[in-house]
């Protein structure tokens, strides 16, 4: 099991079905602080045994969260979570925004474009598959067959730090990678 630092980021997760709810209630029995948010709230509820906080908007679950990750059904649902009453462009600016649906390049470079309006660090991070591969993320680590040790280890000051440094849009440079096949 990792250990999880005292100062560990407060995560909101929005979108808990099928592939987000393994993966938020891996992060709350890591111990990181998170909040959790699902258009059938019942399905965020079942999360509370976990440790999740359950909130009624994503604006509340995003509210004071270091990172947010969506996991939703497509473009148009993470558009209405992102920009609906309440949604989660409320975070502040500095957030970093991890969406991990299979949206496409069209919706994936409008979502981008929605928070980097907002000062929203935007990262670009889509899984496929299916339950299994959503529980994968394991304490905070996601675990990857292919990386070193099989872990990768989402650090999120590295991610602020591209970001100040100019490697805004993140996002494009992870389309650019897979368009290249990396």
């Amino acid at each position: 099991m990792t250990t999880i630092p005292p100062t560990a980021p407060a995560i909101a997760f929005l979108g808990t079905g099928r592939m987000g709810g393994p993966m938020a209630a891996n992060l709350a029995r890591g111990g990181f602080g998170v909040r959790v948010w699902n258009r059938t709230i019942s399905r965020a509820e079942a999360l509370a045994a976990d440790g999740a906080v359950v909130a009624s908007s994503p604006a509340e679950a995003v509210r004071g969260a270091a990172v947010v990750i969506t996991m939703l059904a497509d473009g148009p649902a993470t558009e209405h979570a992102a920009t609906g009453p309440d949604g989660l462009l409320a975070a502040g600016p500095g957030t970093i925004w991890v969406q991990m649906a299979t949206v496409g390049a069209d919706w994936t470079a409008r979502l981008a474009s929605l928070a980097d309006a907002r000062g929203i660090v935007f990262v670009d991070a889509p899984v496929s598959g299916s339950e299994g591969p959503a529980d994968i993320l394991e304490g905070g680590v996601a675990r990857h067959p292919g990386a070193a040790g099989g872990r990768i280890d989402l650090d999120v000051a590295d991610v602020r730090a591209e970001a100040a440094l100019g490697a805004r849009g993140v996002a494009r440079r992870a389309g650019a990678d897979r368009a290249a096949g990396l």
